[in-house]
């Protein structure tokens, strides 16, 4: 970190390495939000703060981009005796929806496929 930095600004650096957020620090510190996000943008610039992540990784244009699609899809596209297995399986779980049903379904297959891959992330080609 280079010695001509204001402490001003590296307070703000500190401060969103800790958890704040822009309008917090600003806040907090009595300045303007843009001025807090000028520091910030100086600090990702010199690898003290770091970067931002954005949206989803399903988000359009990053490699991973597919349409979403709906609730509604993927009980219709479920047999009978598959819908039954998913109702009586929620219960089990406590779960009072579908989507909340899927997506321990979902938690629990990620999290069965990292043990089997001592915690390193697969990726689909």
């Amino acid at each position: 970190m280079p010695a001509t930095r204001s402490k001003r600004t590296m307070q703000i650096w500190q401060m969103y390495n800790e958890g704040k957020s822009n309008g917090e620090i600003a806040k907090e510190l009595g300045v303007s939000y843009s001025l807090v996000t000028s520091a910030l943008c100086r600090g990702r610039d010199e690898g003290v703060v770091p970067p931002v992540i954005l949206g989803s990784p399903l988000s359009y244009g990053t490699p991973y981009y597919m349409t979403r699609g709906t609730m509604g899809y993927v009980v219709t596209h479920l047999s009978r005796e598959q819908q039954v297995w998913l109702a009586k399986l929620a219960k089990q779980y406590g779960c009072e929806t579908m989507a909340e049903i899927i997506v321990e379904i979902v938690r629990d297959a990620h999290a069965l496929e990292e043990d089997e891959n001592g915690g390193v992330e697969q990726t689909a080609s």
